[in-house]
């Protein structure tokens, strides 16, 4: 499948799936559901977590900018801290471990 062979950046795979999750009237749950584990996938590949910041705050982005909005930085955060559902059972931490490395 072309998402799954790396042969496009992190940044232009997350843009494309997530605009198709965004639609209105909201697509088929197939669909839905398809494009949030590809992009669970994405986040999981080499790059996957600057590709997302990438695709949220755009590729020149500096750390200390003002102007980054709340909205898309809850966006980042929900996005993180979702363990996609190919994660085995095993190795998926409890949130507060996964969050700040503390044992629950």
């Amino acid at each position: 499948m072309f998402l799954t062979d790396f042969s496009l950046p992190p940044p232009q795979v997350i843009l494309s799936l997530g605009s198709l999750i965004a639609i209105r009237p909201p697509p088929p749950s197939y669909v839905h559901k398809t494009c949030s584990f590809l992009l669970g996938r994405q986040l999981l590949r080499p790059g996957g977590i600057r590709g997302l910041c990438a695709a949220l705050f755009g590729e020149e982005v500096e750390t200390s900018d003002p102007d980054v909005s709340l909205d898309k930085l809850e966006h980042f955060a929900k996005a993180v801290q979702t363990v996609p559902p190919s994660v085995p059972s095993q190795v998926r931490p409890g949130r507060q471990q996964f969050l700040w490395g503390l044992t629950t």
